[in-house]
Order: structure tokens, then sequence, then C-alpha cells
């Protein structure tokens, strides 16, 4: 129950973003995961495979001025060599995602 109440305070904070400061929200919003994947695994001692956009599972940010510390980052601190990213890519088709309301 406690952790249920963490993620609803992280996702809490997280609203109370400004929408333009993005270069705070997402180090948030990316911290925020890994301490909740971290989390899982430690309590269950489980592997787990976590599907996400590119954006945020890697280890450096192709845009530092919007993303300084990406979701990849944090794993690495919290999981060690125990978390390893691994990229994929198709040749044709989209990706299709739930849009705000």
């Amino acid at each position: 129950m406690l952790r249920h109440a963490r993620v609803i305070a992280q996702r809490g904070t997280l609203f109370a973003y400004d929408p333009e400061q993005t270069a705070a929200a997402m180090p948030h919003r990316d911290r925020a995961v890994a301490e909740n994947i971290a989390w899982w695994q430690r309590h269950t001692g489980h592997r787990m495979l976590l599907s996400a956009h590119s954006g945020h599972v890697g280890c450096e940010s192709a845009k530092p001025h919007r993303y300084p510390r990406l979701q990849g980052a944090f794993m690495r601190v919290a999981l060690g060599r125990d978390c390893v990213n691994v990229g994929t890519t198709f040749g044709t088709g989209f990706v299709q995602r739930a849009r705000s309301p």
C-alpha cells in the first residue's frame, strides 16, 4: 500500500510542473519510473522487460536541453550492471499512442 501512495505522490508532483517546464519535469518522471522499476525488481527478485521509447530508456540524451537525464541513466545507477538496454527498430509501419485529453 505504501508503494501505491508513493506512486500517487510521484504522479502528483509531475502534474504540478508547468507544461513549459519539460527540462525540469522529465527528469522527475524518468527518475520516478526508474525508482519504481528498481523497487519492483528488489521486491520480487524477478527479472523484467520494460518496453519504452528510446528517448527515455537511453543513458545519454540526444536533447540535453529538454531531457537532461534519462530514465536509462537513473536505472543504471539503481540497478548497476544488472540493467541492460536493448534498442529495437523496424523498417515499415508506425507506432500509435494514446493522446492526452
